[in-house]
């Protein structure tokens, strides 16, 4: 991704690596809601926000819900949910657990 604007790729995909060890690590240290720590990071026209932007216009929260609730609307009967051991909590459960 970054090596399409202006660096070289081995320096985009450590660039890449870091920032979701770091974004893993603030989330791990704190009991802080994901977009706390996301409002934290973005200065006000920087390039965070502005990547949190496009991210935004391209749905990536809405299609990360849908990754993690699509085991569950697998049936258990299929060849898929059969292979399925572990129960993943849907978004809405997450949710709820975090809002409060």
């Amino acid at each position: 991704m970054a090596a399409l604007k202006w660096t070289a790729r081995d320096t985009a995909r450590t660039m890449a690596i870091q920032t979701v060890l770091g974004a893993a690590e603030m989330l791990a240290r704190t009991d802080e809601h994901p977009a706390l720590l996301r409002d934290r990071v973005c200065s006000p026209g920087g390039t965070t926000i502005c990547a949190q932007h496009a991210l935004e216009r391209g749905r990536f929260h809405s299609v990360v819900m849908d990754a993690v609730e699509a085991p569950g609307a697998v049936p258990k009967n299929s060849p898929a949910g059969s292979a399925l051991s572990v129960k993943v909590p849907t978004w809405t459960h997450y949710h709820r657990k975090v809002s409060r």
